[in-house]
């Protein structure tokens, strides 16, 4: 797969390209999920992906937080590691 550049038109929109997707698993009409992970770095991921990173992560921490606790520190994390970034 090569590397290629996209721009972002007038009205905030992209085009990724079918390989991308396809490699990534994506088909038309799946639903994304954006979060950013600092200046220049957006992510874009299906809810079953970020459903299971998140049980993921708390499975290493030893469990025993419910999905809702879970939720709430993901994004405090986010929000706090963002801010320490300067960015708001």
């Amino acid at each position: 797969m090569s590397v290629q550049a996209l721009k972002i038109d007038s009205k905030r929109r992209t085009v990724v390209p079918a390989e991308v997707l396809a490699a990534a698993g994506i088909t038309e009409g799946s639903e994304l999920i954006p979060h950013a992970e600092g200046p220049g770095r957006i992510v874009f991921e299906t809810r079953a992906a970020m459903q299971a990173r998140v049980r993921a992560k708390y499975r290493r921490k030893g469990g025993g937080v419910s999905a809702q606790q879970a939720w709430a520190e993901y994004h405090g994390e986010e929000t706090d590691a963002l801010a320490e970034k300067g960015v708001e």
